[in-house]
């Protein structure tokens, strides 16, 4: 082959632009001190430097949450400190006040008041824009001046919904834990369609569990599954645990056949035929003596084995006809062991037996069960009363399997929105819907939220703050002000109305009532008790505290009229704060006295609460003490309240330094991973200046060399480079 000018230049000019390239790659690599510059360079590479990239990235993300968490945890300890040293003082309050007069005690008194005011300061704490102690609920400080009542937000709906049409709460909050509900469409469409799932923890969980089952009206039928209905008549009481059963059969079958676990036959069994029998029957076939089949013996009974018939040789074939139409098929060479026991069940039409009702049942009315059975294999239904009560308020669950499980032991399907809209949460929280006569329907993944708060002092709710610290590791950073302050908590300690009841307990005496500048007896109506002004028909008493149990209660009930009395009050107090006597001394003033046994738990507050549901200043009863040695009982009370509120604030305060040495623990272990990988990432990345020096160094020779020959074929004329 001939070799010319041309094809040398070419091969000269190719060389040169290669040594150039690999010279400026190892050039770029020096000044960068990496192997890797672009994917092109090592895509392999590339790749695994994204995914530790990617790694390093979530470890510092986690950092900075450990780093949120740590701060937070610490400003909580830091005002646990102060909370628990403001409950120090207030118990050496009360302590020295034991046997005070009234002037010590009054200025005791104020006292208690200044630590109340200074404890409910420490429980709105922020930390930046956020509440220490509110749970996720950020948009309320978590503590107020006086306790609310129980009340029921206003819905909120998520604003990606499509759902066009109208949704209210509504109900009276029997919880005693502040919730936030939500509602989530699951399947689209209109009322009584489509599809719902809901929460009563802002969203954390959702039901897992069928509502409680409420027996309907006396006539209406109860549906449990595959067309069977169970219907009780009567005006009578359901009595707790009556119970009721159906037996209800599939068509005519031959069920496949089952072999007993403790078999020694390892060949196959099989059951085939068309059942003519008239009666739903279990056969069961027993082998009596051993053998292959041809030898070994066998016994059948038709009821189950209560009786059996005559021994009788295995064929060889081992088909065995057992009656009815049935036949059972032996297949195998092993042999059959003695008592191998083998079972076919037979059932005849579809039908649904007459209920029956167990024989230790209060109900006195009737139960018939009808439909038209649609199951496919044979069952046994059993209905069970769990709350007593007349039809339309008793509750119950029901059993497909004869009682072995209960619809209460599996997950809730999603639940289908009624048609009425008229949706029941629990605990008195309702939600009523109105989509236009179905005009307006439900989006998939429509959400709806609302609120409830228990009555108390505690406007936040139960959930904690919670951050990703590590890969699968949530940590829950924030303590509720319902653990921390309320009777939720570890120590079972209310810290505010404790507070407020060694308050009351200092009181000097009860406030002396007046009308006409007389003391009120019981017959004195309450709307002329001097400085009661701006009376008007819709007040209400207003009736707070603790009763002789240690239950927080309030009360609205009483409302007040014109021909409302002090003996009205005594009554209602009479009547809501347990055993209690409630009086009026010959001065005016209102005494209540505890008649239980043990330590008094005893705290009341009488006021009135206007129609704009505040609080009136005009008529404020402070209720005093029979007598000295009750006020000492109820210091004494106070101070062991006050001391298990100081081991409440204790007990989180150790929760706090568990969670900062579990962060430090996960915080050392995303260190040490982190600085693994950075080590990977180095050694995928970073370049050997030393050795891409020597590399240079060669390349730079290879190079020169390049430029050499060039420069000797430049030389050449152009008749040279043209032949």
């Amino acid at each position: 082959m001939r070799i010319t000018d041309s094809m040398r230049y070419n091969t000269m000019v190719n060389n040169l632009n290669n040594s150039l390239s690999g010279y400026s790659e190892i050039s770029e690599q020096i000044a960068t001190q990496k192997k890797v510059n672009r994917a092109s360079d090592d895509p392999v590479a590339a790749t695994r430097i994204l995914d530790i990239q990617r790694g390093k990235a979530a470890n510092e993300q986690y950092k900075q949450n450990m780093g949120i968490s740590t701060s937070w945890i610490s400003a909580t300890e830091t005002t646990l400190s102060s909370a628990y040293d403001m409950l120090k003082t207030a118990t050496g309050i009360a302590m020295g006040s034991m046997g005070a007069d009234a002037v010590t005690r009054e200025y005791a008194a104020a006292n208690v008041q200044d630590i109340i005011d200074s404890m409910r300061s420490l429980a709105n704490t922020k930390w930046g824009d956020r509440y220490l102690f509110s749970g996720t609920r950020q948009d309320t400080a978590p503590f107020t001046e006086a306790p609310t009542a129980a009340t029921i937000g206003p819905v909120q709906t998520a604003g990606s919904n499509t759902f066009a049409g109208t949704v209210a709460s509504s109900g009276t909050y029997t919880g005693d834990a502040n919730k936030t509900y939500v509602l989530e469409i699951t399947s689209a469409g209109a009322l009584g369609t489509a599809t719902y799932r809901f929460s009563t923890d802002g969203g954390m969980t959702w039901n897992t569990e069928p509502p409680v089952l409420i027996t309907p009206a006396s006539g209406v039928g109860i549906n449990l599954g595959d067309g069977v209905t169970l219907t009780l008549t009567g005006a009578g009481a359901l009595g707790l645990s009556d119970s009721f059963s159906v037996n209800a059969t599939v068509a005519a079958t031959i069920q496949p056949a089952q072999a007993a676990g403790g078999n020694l036959f390892a060949g196959t069994v099989a059951s085939s035929g068309a059942y003519t029998g008239s009666a739903n029957k279990s056969y069961e076939l027993e082998i009596t003596s051993a053998g292959v089949l041809g030898t070994a013996t066998y016994r059948l009974s038709t009821d189950g084995g209560t009786t059996w018939g005559a021994n009788t040789p295995t064929p060889a074939n081992g088909i065995i006809s057992l009656g009815d139409g049935v036949t059972l098929t032996l297949t195998g060479a092993g042999a059959l062991g003695l008592n191998d026991s083998f079972y076919v069940n037979t059932s005849v039409i579809a039908t649904i037996q007459p209920a029956q009702v167990a024989g230790g049942n209060v109900f006195a009315g009737s139960v018939a069960s009808s439909g038209i059975y649609t199951g496919d294999t044979n069952k046994t239904y059993a209905l069970k009363i769990t709350s007593d009560g007349a039809l339309g308020t008793a509750t119950y669950k029901f059993s497909t399997d004869g009682g072995r499980t209960w619809n209460t032991n599996a997950p809730a399907p999603d639940l289908t929105t009624p048609a009425d809209g008229i949706i029941s949460l629990g605990d008195g929280m309702t939600l009523t819907f109105d989509d236009a006569l179905g005009t307006k329907s439900f989006g998939e993944n429509d959400v709806f939220y609302v609120n409830a708060t228990a009555a108390g002092y505690y406007q936040g709710n139960d959930e904690r703050l919670s951050l990703a610290i590590n890969r699968g590791t949530v940590d829950e950073y924030s303590l509720t002000g319902a653990e921390v302050f309320t009777a939720a908590g570890a120590g079972g300690v209310d810290i505010f109305r404790t507070l407020y009841a060694l308050k009351d307990a200092l009181a000097s005496d009860a406030v002396a009532n007046t009308a006409g500048g007389t003391p009120v007896t019981a017959a004195t109506l309450l709307k002329d008790i001097d400085g009661y002004t701006g009376y008007l028909n819709t007040d209400h008493l207003h009736l707070e505290g603790t009763d002789t149990d240690g239950n927080f209660v309030s009360d609205d009930s009483l409302t007040i009229t014109d021909t409302t009395t002090m003996g009205d009050l005594l009554g209602r107090i009479e009547s809501v704060f347990g055993d209690v006597t409630a009086s009026i001394a010959s001065d005016g003033k209102l005494n209540v006295a505890d008649n239980s046994s043990g330590a008094s738990l005893l705290a009341v507050q009488v006021g009135v609460r206007n129609a704009n549901a505040s609080l009136d200043a005009t008529l404020q009863f402070n209720v005093g003490q029979t007598s000295l040695v009750d006020q000492q009982k109820s210091l004494s009370d106070r101070v062991a309240d006050l001391q298990a509120a100081q081991k409440q604030i204790l007990l989180n305060q150790a929760e706090c330094g568990t969670r900062t040495a579990h962060l430090e623990i996960v915080k050392s272990n995303v260190t040490a991973f982190d600085e693994s990988l950075s080590s990977l990432l180095s050694e995928t990345l970073d370049a050997n200046v030393t050795e891409l020096a020597m590399k240079l160094s060669m390349k730079e020779i290879a190079l020169k060399s390049s430029y050499s020959i060039a420069a000797k074929l430049e030389s050449t004329s152009i008749l040279d480079f043209l032949q």
